[in-house]
């Protein structure tokens, strides 16, 4: 019984030495056998091989062709522009010229606009005039006397009426008229807006063959925190979604713009656009809540903010000689010219010249 016990101890212990050593390594399967688990790779035909390399090479050379659109910098909506269009800024073609005439039709201050901007022109022959005349039955008649000063020039005369329709329609007064011009002449893609109280000292060309969807002169005196309330300017910045407003909040001292002269491009009908955004501006700050504490100068500033060129610098002085009154006197006739400030207007328009605008 104890040989027994003995045997069946010893047979435990050679067993459980056994699991306990490690069992031999797998052998490897022969290269047949592992040929036939695994798939042998797909044979891609010639022509397609090909038709990739051409492709590949295709794609490649497309990079050498010239770029056919463009994004202009000052554009917040992005627009995608042809590149062709960028020969109409060459100093080749015509260059035009825009201006406004108020309510009161004063011949002498937009003579001598002309005349200084045709004499410090290097091509003179290129610059069209735009006028916009109040509807007036002295329309013609002063036409014919521009003519008469200018014979060469290129002059146009444009009625007021259904602009100031448009103008009237939206509740805006007339510092909105540059931005509607586009919109009743198509023709006008690309112009500069002048003030009629202006006298130009330096060349219209180096304004108009800038590469900027909109251009203005910084005007220094004011800054944009005199004319908006920045708390609500920036509390909207941080809550409106618009493609105008900027994305970092406004500096309340940067200069104004100069709404004397306004290079203006509406390719893309960027003008409606513009005006779009000065109006949306013009809404938000002068609603009920904020009861009217920013005038449209101030919503023209920061529609402007962000998407147009600014020049530091542009020679443009103010008309300086003697303005038409347009009250009516007894009689009816409009009263004569009030006292003159300087004499800086009289290089421009001689005194013969004077008489032929005033009578």
């Amino acid at each position: 019984m104890a040989l027994l016990s003995g045997t069946r101890l010893t047979r435990r212990y050679q067993t459980a030495e056994n699991s306990r050593s490690p069992s031999p390594p797998p052998q490897p399967s022969p290269p047949d056998q592992l040929q036939a688990i695994i798939d042998p790779p797909p044979k891609t035909k010639p022509v397609f091989q090909l038709l990739a390399l051409v492709l590949i090479i295709g794609f490649s050379c497309l990079q050498f062709l010239p770029a056919t659109h463009t994004r202009n910098p000052s554009d917040l909506h992005r627009t995608w522009i042809p590149i062709s269009r960028s020969s109409h800024i060459s100093t080749d073609l015509n260059i035009h010229i825009v201006t406004w005439m108020d309510n009161c039709l004063d011949l002498l201050p937009l003579a001598v606009l002309i005349n200084s901007t045709l004499t410090t022109s290097t091509s003179p022959e290129k610059l069209y005039f735009h006028i916009f005349f109040p509807q007036t039955e002295e329309e013609k008649l002063s036409f014919y006397k521009l003519k008469v000063l200018f014979p060469d020039s290129n002059l146009e005369i444009i009625s007021q009426k259904e602009i100031r329709e448009k103008i009237m329609e939206e509740g805006e007064i007339q510092e909105l008229a540059p931005f509607f011009i586009s919109t009743l002449k198509p023709s006008l893609t690309r112009f500069i807006y002048v003030s009629p109280d202006a006298i130009i000292k330096e060349s219209m060309e180096q304004v108009f063959i800038r590469d900027a969807m909109v251009m203005v002169v910084e005007d220094c005196k004011s800054v944009l925190g005199d004319h908006v309330n920045m708390e609500i300017v920036n509390a909207i910045q941080r809550t409106a979604a618009k493609p105008w407003v900027s994305r970092k909040p406004y500096n309340s001292s940067i200069c104004m713009p100069n709404l004397n002269l306004i290079l203006l491009d509406n390719h893309n009908n960027y003008n409606k656009h513009l005006l779009e955004s000065i109006l949306w501006w013009n809404n938000v700050l002068n609603n009920k809540e904020n009861h009217r504490t920013t005038s449209l100068y101030g919503s023209i500033a920061l529609a402007l903010y962000n998407g147009c060129l600014k020049l530091d610098e542009f020679k443009v002085s103010p008309f300086d000689g003697p303005r038409r009154r347009c009250s009516k006197n007894d009689d009816g006739r409009p009263e004569k010219p009030s006292g003159a400030g300087g004499d800086n207007w009289r290089q421009y328009v001689s005194p013969k010249s004077q008489l032929i605008l005033v009578h």
